[in-house]
């Protein structure tokens, strides 16, 4: 758990700090994979509140970052709970 909460953090940094276009697939693919376990980590997601750095990835110019994106929103909705 540890080590989510530190990968986690990290994203969280990057996605609110660097440019959108230099936010990668590998970046928010991470999150993807975080947000389908079904364990404290998606509670740990769900706590950070990572909605408005997800939502912001909407404008993304990469479809796939658009549709991991809206995938982890959609699993820390639907397991954070």
């Amino acid at each position: 758990m540890l080590i989510n909460s530190k990968i986690v953090n990290s994203h969280l940094t990057i996605f609110e700090t660097r440019d959108l276009n230099r936010i990668t697939l590998p970046d928010v693919y991470v999150i993807l994979k975080l947000s389908e376990s079904y364990d404290e980590t998606v509670k740990l997601l769900y706590s950070k509140k990572l909605y408005p750095q997800l939502l912001r990835f909407l404008d993304h110019t990469v479809n796939e970052v658009i549709r991991y994106s809206i995938t982890s929103i959609a699993n820390i909705i639907n397991l954070g709970t």
